[in-house]
């Protein structure tokens, strides 16, 4: 038959990489027992998995099994099969990524393996297992019938993501609480202990293997071995770089390890946010401050972190990514008011729990408020301050009452409590102009 192409180079193609390359595990095996090669495919209804007696695609396959020696069970997520006698056993255990129709899946057992047809419930796959990280080396394309369908399922694919694309993007210009996630996306990954202690593992890290290149270079000087030119300069610079290298991984795992308090949309509003250039630069710098803040006083804790430059990183981060305002320099107390309801609003909607726990809500409510405000002029800060205050010991059932509301009138809900207790202006009603009053007060003729 033709030669085929390596799979491990068709990861980065379109047509090839999401349709067929999965990224799989076989379960392993029991101790003497072999891991049978395989290969699959897909069509628009069915996966196709030929699994074969052997440890190889191409290696010639055992065919010494009776019927009854081979056991296959196929679930909704999962397919094993077991084909053993007193010579060989072979074992296939995989975890698939979604799920199938059982009843509606069949196999066959054959000579050299056993063929499957597993009736699928959604039409594209982007790969067949569920676990990403491990890639076993008998695994393979199914070339016969991948070439077959491959119109077909790039077709389905191309409307798979077309669709998906669109509700995403529906999904974030509704969500209007882009503000909050920002703040506590920056408060999660670069503000809080547990952030600075992974930091503080990274340094450590970072520390061994530095060591380790000294030692190096120690014994290449006994042996009399000298640096190459330009070498000593590069580590004269490894410094900032070293700290560069750590924010960016972390960076990019920054949407990781959310508290379990707060909700899913949250989260996946920390991946959107993530990708904003504007912001994941800021991003880089504030985390990157940390680190070098953490360098020079080992065992530094959160508290002993400045309000204002934690304020200053978390407003030049959100305010460039054009998802909160700027801080102004000037306020009225409607405004204050606003923004401290805007951000209750904001937290009652990142808890998971709904409707919110009262004590859980306000509890550092408005000293957060503040910390955000903290490089604005004290006149602005004292403002919020007392705003929030006055909002939080008198107007705390009102505002508990308003998150019952539909979401469509929770902010107008809001707004109004802001003008019952005096900070903004109630409505005014419409005055009738004279003409329209004129002719109210003109009585019909036939009572003249």
């Amino acid at each position: 038959p033709p030669s085929r192409p390596d799979v491990s180079g068709m990861a980065a193609g379109r047509a090839m990489a999401p349709l067929f390359v999965g990224v799989l595990i076989v379960g392993a095996a029991n101790a003497g027992a072999i891991r049978p090669a395989f290969k699959w495919a897909q069509s628009p209804s069915d996966l196709h998995v030929y699994v074969k007696f052997a440890h190889k695609i191409d290696a010639p396959a055992y065919n010494n099994f009776a019927q009854e020696n081979v056991k296959v069970t196929l679930e909704e997520d999962r397919v094993t099969m077991v084909a053993s006698n007193d010579e060989k056993k072979f074992e296939f255990d995989i975890e698939l990524l979604k799920s199938i129709i059982v009843d509606e899946s069949s196999y066959s057992i054959h000579t050299f393996g056993v063929s499957m047809v597993l009736k699928k419930r959604d039409k594209v796959w982007k790969r067949l297992m569920k676990d990403r990280k491990l890639k076993p080396r008998n695994m393979h394309i199914w070339w016969e019938l991948y070439e077959k369908y491959n119109d077909e399922m790039e077709k389905l694919l191309a409307e798979d993501d077309n669709s998906k694309s669109g509700q995403d993007k529906k999904w974030w210009k509704g969500f209007e609480h882009k503000c909050a996630a920002c703040q506590i996306m920056i408060k999660e990954a670069a503000f809080t202990n547990s952030a600075i202690k992974k930091f503080e593992l990274g340094i450590k890290e970072e520390e061994e293997r530095i060591a380790l290149e000294e030692e190096e270079r120690k014994k290449k000087e006994a042996e009399g071995k000298t640096e190459e030119e330009g070498e000593s300069e590069k580590k004269k610079k490894s410094s900032h770089g070293n700290t560069l290298q750590m924010a960016q991984g972390m960076v990019k795992k920054v949407c990781e390890g959310y508290p379990k308090s707060l909700s899913p949309q949250f989260k996946k509003a920390c991946k959107k946010l993530r990708k904003k250039r504007d912001l994941k630069n800021n991003f880089l710098v504030t985390i990157g401050a940390v680190i070098e803040m953490i360098k020079k006083n080992p065992g530094l804790k959160k508290e002993r972190l400045k309000p204002r430059f934690i304020a200053k990183q978390t407003e030049r981060a959100c305010a460039s990514a054009g998802v909160c305002p700027r801080i102004p320099s000037k306020i009225s107390t409607c405004k204050a008011c606003t923004s401290v309801v805007t951000s209750f609003y904001g937290v009652a909607a990142s808890l998971r729990k709904q409707p919110p726990v009262e004590d859980e809500l306000f509890e550092d409510l408005c000293e957060n408020i503040s910390l955000y405000y903290t490089p604005a002029p004290e006149e602005v800060q004292t403002l919020v301050s007392s705003t929030c205050a006055t909002l939080v010991s008198d107007w705390k059932s009102d505002l508990m009452e308003s998150l019952s509301l539909d979401p469509a009138y929770i902010r107008k809900e809001l707004k109004s409590v802001c003008r019952s207790a005096g900070f903004c202006e109630k409505k005014k009603k419409k005055v009738k102009s004279k003409k329209e009053n004129s002719s109210d007060d003109e009585a019909p003729k036939d009572e003249l």
